[in-house]
C-alpha cells in the first residue's frame, strides 16, 4: 500500500453494526443473488432488483463483492457483510 494511504475498512458481519448506527442506514432487503467465477455473471437482489458488483442500490450504497452467500456493501466508512 503506498505511504499515506488508509488502508480500507476491515468487512463486518451485519450484525455487528452498533445499532446505534443502523437506524441511520438506508433500508437494505436483500433477497438473493448468483455467485460464478466470472464476475460479469454475478448479481444480487436488493429491494427487488438485480444488482452487480460496482453498482449502486441506492445513494452512498455500493456493492462490491458478491460472494457464494452474502454481498459486501459499503456506506460511509463502514463495509459489510449480508447473507442470502
Amino acid at each position: 500500500m503506498p505511504p499515506g494511504m488508509a488502508a480500507p475498512a476491515k468487512v463486518i458481519p451485519f450484525d455487528q453494526i452498533p445499532a446505534s448506527r443502523r437506524v441511520h442506514m438506508p433500508k437494505l432487503l436483500v433477497s438473493g443473488g448468483m455467485y460464478s467465477e466470472q464476475a460479469s455473471s454475478r448479481m444480487v437482489i436488493v429491494n427487488d432488483q438485480v444488482w452487480r458488483e460496482g453498482e449502486s442500490p441506492m445513494p452512498g450504497v455500493e456493492v462490491e463483492a458478491i460472494r457464494i452467500r452474502s454481498v459486501v456493501l459499503s456506506w460511509q466508512d463502514l463495509r459489510f457483510e449480508l447473507r442470502f
